[in-house]
């Protein structure tokens, strides 16, 4: 497998046992009993947490993750694959009596409502496809492992969103990834935030500017799913922790959507530190 799928996997697969645990006091005392990555989602903790949602019990993956395998399987299976033909996957993963066990979020049932209408050639207005999560930079990180364009990311990115700063974003991600080449992680953070889109650039300098997490997430950030708040917190991450191990703790003890956070902490941090030794046979 590609390093920086496997990377991404990795990284999600890591914290999906606290993924959606909002209670982050509580993840810090937890943190302090038992370390909190590589565990199976237990509906104990969960019901111990103030706020959480347990519906990750059987899975590897959080959803998104799982998108991001298909994505790449596809893409391997047949490099020339279309938006339009991965839509049809995904669609056959997501509608009823389909063959994804799991929790499906919103823009799923979106996109499966629309097929439906569709389909049954109902009378029925299409509902709008404008998510603003993290599922956004899936095809990104499937596409930059396969050296394919971002342009071409953005189109699959389209399958769930027709935001135009996702692919501000991407031009941002690659700038990073090449000055990455010939400089430090941190330096190479600072340089890029002034191409991210206007909306992110003050809570992205913000985020290396500051070193209290929980302050900054409570002024600047957030820890659900939205990239508005993920974004954020994933460069405040990668500035602060200097080391692949400490980011993804440090990740998951921030708690809210930490698994798909972690997809695109592990397709970067495969570039800096490369996947730690004592985690390689942990998928």
């Amino acid at each position: 497998m590609n390093q920086m799928i496997k990377s991404a996997l990795l990284a999600n697969h890591a914290t999906i046992g606290v993924h959606w645990i909002y209670d982050h006091k509580y993840l810090e005392t937890l943190s302090n009993k038992q370390p909190l990555l590589f565990l199976k989602q237990s509906k104990e903790i969960f019901d111990e947490a103030k706020t959480s949602f347990f519906v990750y019990e059987n899975n590897d993956y959080s959803v998104q993750g799982d998108i991001l395998l298909w994505l790449y399987e596809s893409l391997k299976k047949d490099p020339n694959i279309t938006p339009k033909l991965f839509a049809q996957i995904l669609y056959g993963k997501f509608k009823p009596g389909g063959d994804y066990a799991g929790y499906a979020e919103k823009y799923s049932k979106k996109q499966v409502f629309n097929h439906l209408i569709k389909e049954l050639r109902l009378d029925i207005e299409p509902v709008d496809m404008n998510d603003q999560q993290m599922v956004g930079f899936v095809p990104y990180i499937v596409f930059k492992a396969l050296d394919k364009s971002s342009e071409d990311a953005m189109n699959f990115t389209k399958i769930y969103s027709n935001e135009s700063f996702y692919f501000d974003c991407f031009s941002m991600l690659d700038r990073l990834f090449d000055l990455l080449e010939d400089m430090t992680l941190k330096k190479a953070i600072k340089m890029v935030i002034e191409m991210a889109p206007k909306q992110f650039q003050e809570s992205l300098n913000k985020a290396t500017e500051m070193d209290d997490t929980e302050t900054f997430i409570d002024r600047y950030a957030g820890r659900a799913c939205p990239v508005k708040q993920a974004l954020p917190v994933v460069f405040h991450l990668l500035y602060h922790h200097p080391s692949y191990e400490e980011v993804i703790e440090a990740n998951a003890v921030i708690g809210g959507a930490s698994s798909d956070r972690a997809l695109l902490l592990g397709a970067i941090l495969s570039k800096v530190y490369g996947i730690p030794t004592k985690w390689e046979n942990k998928m």
